[in-house]
């Protein structure tokens, strides 16, 4: 196993040239805004990483043990596993750490590596027919899932333990083109809407006698306390995860699908509230968003941003009444600010003829417009709310604006990677280059402050901690070929990084 690189080696490293450091206007000592040096702290061998805080978690180069390190890169535990076969994955999940051990899966403490849940027999790929052995943990606000191919359940966020019920789908027979028969399970499409109290309320798939693709669905609420069931609905219908939830006020969930209709219930009873039809319309991007309620008039009314073909509608949450409305491009998708509930993780529709070219950015409660931002090609994501605007990631630009929308930096790339953010800085990757922007002052031109090339310039970002002194980077570099347990060579490394600022 390759053992973790000394000071004195990391030093030869950077006096070899294998790291570039390369500081704005050329590299001119003289020209840097505010960077002092950057420093290797520490390069552990790793093989996938992620972080929650100030804490790394990753996979060790054998893949048998999962390994804690704080971001000097100080090893603070070690989580043996063994080699349990099957794939191996960290993920974060809320503010813990959920991993994947082959066969399953480990809810984690950060800090201390400590195994607070723990579910057997989940594999993302079994030993037979990858489409009948997998099995995953989904979360959404507050809500968890075992989901596999002939099953849902829902469980508990923090153990894994089974909550309230659990569906066992029949299996059916397809004749293929050739004349044979397959065995499948349904397609189900079983789905987390979200908590509110203690109600965790999900699309549930309902076992039938005559299995086919799909299967029927009924919305259900279950104690996260004593796994009853509040309540079931088959009336709620299928609906999309993407277009509903909860909404601000923690107890009105609204159920949106494709199709177009748009219901608005009581989270703890099902009672409906009112209900709406939308029209989705071919190459405009649909949308249904909770609007948290304006921080400066807390009392005032809780809403939902609604696209409703040409326009963008503001409803009040408990009336179903038409707060605002405002004409939307076709090409556009719509933005509140403060920005609804989880919406910068949801993606853009990417097909042909649905692309997204720009956000519009309206005041919650009037909708009055702030702002619009244009986006690079390629966006896939809303962009991301910073403390100095927003950031966008097209596939081969990055662009910063302003809270007015103006735009602060435009920088071209080669296959960007998801930047992270902290405070006024953030960390920027392609397939050649990390670079770190100070884009609260930003430099003209969108010069960043410091980057790095050469082999870890095709680092993936893993941490970026803004710190009183400087910035904690962490970035973890892949094995140059195909992993092999015998070649160290072969296994990535975790570099932890300290840009020190004046």
């Amino acid at each position: 196993m390759a053992r973790p690189l000394s000071i004195q080696h990391i030093s030869g490293l950077l006096t070899a040239g294998l790291l570039a450091l390369a500081l704005t206007a050329g590299g001119s000592a003289r020209a840097k805004p505010n960077v002092d040096e950057l420093l290797t702290l520490a390069i552990q061998p790793a093989q996938q990483a992620v972080s929650v805080g100030s804490i790394v978690a990753a996979w060790s180069p054998d893949l048998r043990s999962i390994l804690g390190f704080d971001l000097t890169g100080k090893r603070l535990w070690r989580l043996p596993t063994g080699d349990q076969g099957g794939l191996r994955d960290l993920e974060v999940y809320s503010e813990h750490i959920l991993a994947y051990a082959g066969t399953e899966a480990l809810v984690l403490a950060p800090k201390s590596g400590k195994v607070l849940g723990r579910r057997a027999n989940v594999a993302l790929l079994g030993p037979g027919d990858a489409s009948t052995d997998w099995c995953r943990i989904d979360s959404r606000d507050g809500v968890c899932a075992l989901r596999c191919a002939c099953s849902f359940e829902l469980v508990d966020c923090d153990t894994l333990a089974t909550v309230g019920p659990r569906v066992q789908l029949s299996r059916f027979e397809e004749l293929d083109p050739d004349g044979t028969r397959t065995s499948h399970c349904p397609f189900i499409s079983g789905a987390l809407l979200g908590r509110s109290g203690d109600a965790l309320v999900a699309s549930f798939p309902v076992k039938t006698d005559k299995p086919f693709f799909g299967v029927p669905e009924e919305v259900i609420a279950v104690s996260a306390a004593t796994g009853d069931v509040l309540w079931r609905s088959p009336d709620l219908g299928r609906f999309d995860p993407e277009l509903s939830g909860v909404g601000s006020d923690g107890k009105t969930c609204f159920a949106g699908s494709r199709a177009g209709s748009l219901i608005v219930f009581d989270c703890q009873r099902a009672s409906p509230k009112w209900r709406r039809t939308i029209s989705i319309l071919k190459g405009i991007e649909a949308q249904v968003g909770a609007v948290p309620s304006n921080p400066s008039n807390p009392s005032g009314p809780h809403s939902l941003l609604v696209r409703d073909g040409p326009k963008v509608l503001a409803l009040e949450l408990g009336s179903g009444e038409l707060l605002w409305s405002r004409a939307l491009s076709p090409k556009s998708v719509a933005l509140t600010d403060p920005p609804p509930v989880s919406e910068s993780s949801h993606r853009f529709a990417l097909t042909r003829d649905r692309k997204v070219e720009a956000v519009t950015l309206y005041e919650a409660a009037t909708g009055r417009i702030i702002a619009e931002l244009p986006l690079p090609v390629g966006t896939r994501t809303f962009p991301l709310r910073t403390s100095w605007g927003w950031l966008a990631v097209g596939e081969s630009e990055l662009v910063a604006f302003g809270p007015d929308g103006a735009t602060l930096m435009s920088r071209g790339f080669g296959r960007n990677r998801a930047p992270l953010v902290s405070g006024a800085y953030a960390l920027v990757a392609s397939d050649q280059q990390l670079e770190v922007f100070n884009v609260g002052r930003f430099i003209a031109g969108g010069a960043p402050i410091a980057s790095v090339s050469g082999q870890l310039g095709r680092a993936r970002p893993i941490a970026l901690v803004e710190q009183p002194d400087g910035l904690a980077v962490a970035v973890l570099r892949d094995g140059g070929k195909a992993w092999d347990a015998s070649d160290p060579e072969t296994f990535g490394e975790l570099h932890f990084l300290f840009l020190r600022l004046r």
